[in-house]
């Protein structure tokens, strides 16, 4: 259902994982659920990033207080090596060679053709 809402509403996830989360820890629970992981796993927190910072820095704050084993920390680091490692949604797409428009040269920058000297 959020896929067909947009991919700009990846808060909608991360933020209720986020207060789960952060719930967790007043219970003293260090353990991050495999729901957890898998929403988590499968979200695009580079999006996230990009639109609600705010957000997706708490989100690694908690994550940060709440994962203590060695196999959790590993997970958040995969985590945030995926969040640095894609590319920017606001770059250019790629497109096929037949899509490319030629590029526009500015009227100054077009020289007259030479008229051939005459005999």
């Amino acid at each position: 259902m959020l896929e067909l809402a947009g991919a700009t509403n990846v808060q909608y996830v991360v933020k209720p994982v986020t207060q789960y989360l952060e719930d967790s820890l007043s219970k003293e629970d260090r353990n991050v659920s495999d729901n957890c992981k898998y929403l988590l796993d499968n979200r695009d927190l580079c999006l996230c990033q990009q639109n609600t910072p705010i957000i997706a820095e708490k989100l690694f704050d908690v994550l940060e207080q709440v994962c203590s084993s060695p196999e959790d920390l590993k997970w958040v680091f995969q985590l945030l090596r995926k969040v640095i490692k894609k590319p920017s949604v606001t770059a250019a797409p790629r497109s096929s060679p037949s899509a490319v428009a030629p590029p526009r040269s500015s009227p100054s920058a077009v020289t007259p053709p030479r008229s051939s000297p005459s005999a």
